[in-house]
C-alpha cells in the first residue's frame, strides 16, 4: 500500500509508478514501504500489507518517456488538425486551365458526364 500524491499501478504485482520524486530513494531502486505493517484503510478496517515499492530510476525513466511521447503525439495531431482546417480555403490557384490535357481525373470526369468547363485557354 501506498500513500503518495500520484500511485499509478498498471500491472498488479509489479512496482508502481510514483514519478521522479520517489525514484531515487533506496539508492535509485524506488520508495519503498515496510514488508509487514498493519494498515488501516478509509472504513477502519485494520489488514496486513505485504509492502510496495515504487519504480527505480530506470523504469521510471522508460514509462516518463512513453508518457511524454504520447503527450507529444496528442498535441502534434491536434495541431496539425488545427492547421490542416485553417488552411483548408487556400487551395491551388490555377494559372492556366488544364482541360486539355490528358489525364485520369479528366476522363473519369467525362465519363460521369461533368466533362471540365473552362472559359480560358
Amino acid at each position: 500500500y501506498i500513500d503518495l500524491d500520484y500511485v499509478s499501478c498498471p500491472v498488479p504485482k509489479w512496482n508502481c509508478y510514483c514519478g521522479w520524486k520517489y525514484a531515487f530513494a533506496s539508492g535509485w531502486h524506488g520508495f519503498e514501504t515496510p514488508r509487514y505493517e498493519s494498515v488501516t484503510n478509509s472504513t477502519g478496517a485494520v489488514r496486513n500489507s505485504t509492502g510496495a515499492e515504487c519504480m527505480g530510476v530506470m523504469y521510471t525513466f522508460s514509462v516518463w518517456s512513453y508518457l511524454t511521447l504520447k503527450w507529444m503525439i496528442q498535441q502534434v495531431v491536434i495541431l496539425t488538425l488545427i492547421l490542416f482546417v485553417a488552411l483548408l480555403c487556400f487551395g491551388k490557384k490555377r494559372v492556366r486551365c488544364d482541360h486539355h490535357d490528358p489525364s485520369l481525373l479528366n476522363e473519369i470526369r467525362k465519363l460521369c458526364g461533368t466533362p471540365p468547363v473552362c472559359t480560358g485557354g
